[in-house]
């Protein structure tokens, strides 16, 4: 895989609704989540955020994961910056279901690369999601985890 291809599957995702593109968890620990840097993560006002996303912060270990990540996710700088586990992608054989969204700050298209080089690779792209696709373009997210359940149960039984 080409150096930029490597290193590209993370980006920063310009946003007119926070005015350009910033980090959602800040780099000290005692500092509070920024609802306003939220656009890569989930593209909804924080008044509208899940209830299951709120907890998720609450509860969220923010030492392991500053540890593992790095205090930005705009760009690993913890202990897996550099682990490269791409040499292994042909050997899963498994269907597995690569999903990318428009405004995630994991680059869509690396995305897409990862599900073809899969034996058994599917993609799904959401295009109106960010990070938690799951939950900011749900219908189409849902709709494309559904699909793809069916198809690989229908590959089981013929």
């Amino acid at each position: 895989m080409p150096e930029a291809q490597r290193h590209g599957h993370r980006r920063r995702v310009e946003s007119p609704e926070i005015g350009g593109a910033q980090d959602l968890f800040p780099a000290r620990r005692d500092a509070p989540v920024n609802p306003q840097r939220n656009h890569g993560v989930i593209r909804m006002p924080p008044d509208q955020w899940p209830d299951a996303l709120n907890r998720a912060f609450e509860h969220m270990n923010h030492d392991v994961y500053v540890l593992m990540q790095g205090p930005s996710e705009l760009g690993a700088s913890g202990r897996l910056a550099e682990w490269d586990r791409t040499a292994d992608l042909s050997k899963i054989e498994v269907p597995t279901l690569v999903i990318g969204a428009r405004y995630d700050t994991m680059d869509p298209e690396h995305m897409r690369w990862m599900s073809e080089e899969l034996p058994n690779g599917s993609y799904l792209h959401c295009p109106e999601g960010g990070h938690l696709s799951h939950m900011d373009d749900q219908q189409v997210y849902m709709g494309g985890v559904i699909r793809f359940i069916r198809e690989v149960d229908a590959l089981g039984r013929s």
